[in-house]
């Protein structure tokens, strides 16, 4: 029997053919996983990490390669969670506090004191006002409503607007001309609260004795009406003012050199109580915050410590949202010159009863955006506020 050998082109085209049938039974996938385990294993053979290359040599035994490897996959893991742990804490607290001991050089304002006395009216200024107003045949509730306008703030709104907005002898239903207190309040309040001389005396700042009425500065808050040591946001002007204040505003400051590092006062008052509120010189005494003391004469003395904290320009780096505060030049407020979080929130109220009544209360300050309410719409803020729900207080705002 002869033998005769296929001809080499035919063996060649044969070859071709089974080539191209082996990839299309599936060659491609495993022509790539040959390729991928000779990929992993030259980078274990050549990598500088300890204890990988041990797990790709053939000639070490498989309970030594499943060591490295769980040893391997542990410390994987390991560093996982902390690059994730450390990424949390750079997005929520980023910041560093440090303690400054350099005081020497140190600008530290003296805080700010606001008084607020509960009962701020003046009998006598009350009673010269009404006649002055209503002549000798007030209303019966005129004395009520002026007190309340004395002492009108965030809860009282509410709580009696009601009351004396329907009262038709009050609102004088009919005239031509309004009352006064109807159609500027602030003026009335100014009009029948006591004056500084007549409720303060015996002033002292940093040991040297002063003139109480120099120090201390009607101011207008979410409280009532209050006076205010060192702060940038009290009246510029008001009726029984003896000097003017200059434009620009001087902040009292703490330096090393003083004899005492204190503000004193007293009070002609015996039967009131007077909410003291400290805070920073650009905050305000709203309802962020509360009375640190209230005064009914029994305490002589109010020690306290102060934390300045500054913000490096470091800090911009990072979002508002990680380093959770903002420079004054990011945001732009329309009733502050400076940002702060409770002139903010204060704008966020104001903003509110904006929407109820194209206005706003007389303690609140009044610009183009912002204008000054009348007694009568009052009644459109308590009207909206108790329409809300009772989970939220009423006008409040998320800042």
């Amino acid at each position: 029997m002869k033998v005769h050998p296929l001809n080499k082109q035919l063996r060649h085209r044969t070859g071709i053919k089974g080539l191209k049938s082996k990839f299309e039974d599936g060659g491609t996938l495993s022509l790539m996983a040959t390729s991928l385990r000779h990929q992993t294993t030259e980078f274990f053979n050549n990598s500088t990490l300890h204890g990988v290359r041990y797990i790709a040599e053939k000639e070490r035994p498989f309970c030594e390669k499943f060591m490295w490897f769980s040893f391997t996959a542990v410390g994987a893991v390991t560093t996982c969670i902390i690059i994730v742990s450390l990424w949390e804490k750079f997005q929520t607290n980023p910041t560093i506090t440090g303690l400054d001991t350099d005081f020497h050089n140190w600008d530290v304002p003296f805080p700010a004191v606001t008084m607020c006395d509960l009962n701020p009216v003046d009998e006598e200024l009350l009673e010269s006002y009404i006649e002055s107003v209503w002549g000798t045949d007030p209303p019966e509730r005129a004395e009520a409503m002026l007190r309340w306008l004395a002492t009108l703030s965030y809860q009282s709104i509410a709580e009696q607007a009601s009351q004396f907005v329907s009262d038709l002898s009050l609102m004088d239903q009919g005239k031509t001309e309004p009352p006064a207190p109807l159609l500027n309040p602030k003026d009335a309040v100014f009009s029948v609260v006591r004056r500084c001389d007549a409720l303060f005396y015996d002033c002292e700042l940093k040991g040297d004795s002063e003139e109480c009425c120099d120090l201390l500065v009607p101011v207008f808050t979410e409280m009532g009406f209050c006076y205010a040591f060192n702060s940038r946001h009290a009246e510029k002007t008001w009726p029984w003012q003896a000097q003017a204040l200059p434009e620009q505003f001087t902040e009292a400051f703490i330096h090393e050199t003083d004899a005492k590092w204190s503000f004193l006062f007293n009070s002609y008052r015996n039967d009131t109580t007077i909410d003291i509120y400290i805070h920073s010189t650009e905050e305000t005494a709203g309802l962020e915050q509360s009375a640190q003391h209230s005064w009914d004469r029994r305490v002589e003395k109010v020690s306290f410590s102060v934390k300045h904290t500054y913000t490096t320009e470091d800090a911009r780096q990072l979002s508002i949202k990680q380093r959770r505060c903002i420079f004054a030049d990011e945001q732009t407020l329309e009733t502050s010159s400076i940002y702060t979080y409770s002139t903010c929130m204060r704008q966020c109220r104001m903003r509110r009863c904006r929407a109820y009544c194209k206005c706003v209360p007389h303690f609140y300050p009044t610009t183009s955006k912002f204008g000054a309410i009348q007694l009568r719409s009052l009644s459109s803020i308590k009207r909206e506020s108790n329409g809300e729900s009772s989970t939220r207080e009423p006008y409040s705002y998320r800042a």
